[in-house]
């Protein structure tokens, strides 16, 4: 059987070897998926654009503990971490949200839009990020810091 990093596949000797084996197939496929995620180009949606159709699933009724839109309660410790934290780590994945809320075909820059306009509903005073590439290099550096941290453990 081949894997995602083009090796073969082989029975493992023992769990450690098989623990290293799934340890490289893993970081194989978030390296092809980051790879597809930087091609993702910004389609321009606004973050209620985004919210209305990717996020209310979850964040209306608050899905499996997500912060309820609108609610200060839900989202000030969230506010609290800055813009730029809790933009990457929604983006990479968090608790029960999947990378993107779920949706591969969403831009950073969109899905920033989407966290800053919820936030923003929520009693924040956050920008718009995609207006400020400083903010945006912010979230990159803290996204990639976060990955790291999620391949340690």
């Amino acid at each position: 059987m081949a894997r995602a990093s083009g090796a073969a596949w082989s029975e493992p000797d023992s769990d450690a070897t098989l623990m290293a084996a799934i340890r490289t197939e893993v970081q194989a496929r978030i390296a092809e998926l980051e790879a597809k995620a930087r091609n993702v180009a910004d389609g321009g949606r606004t973050g209620e654009a985004v919210y209305r159709s990717v996020c209310t699933h979850c964040h209306e009724a608050g899905v499996a503990g997500a912060p309820r839109f609108g609610n200060r309660k839900d989202w000030k410790p969230l506010i609290d971490e800055g813009q730029h934290v809790i933009t990457a780590h929604g983006w990479v994945g968090l608790r029960a949200m999947p990378p993107r809320g779920g949706h591969p075909e969403l831009s950073l820059e969109e899905f920033a839009r989407a966290v800053s306009f919820m936030a923003g509903a929520a009693g924040a005073d956050w920008i718009d990020p995609t207006g400020d590439s400083a903010l945006m290099a912010r979230i990159r550096e803290e996204e990639a810091e976060r990955r790291t941290e999620l391949a340690e453990d």
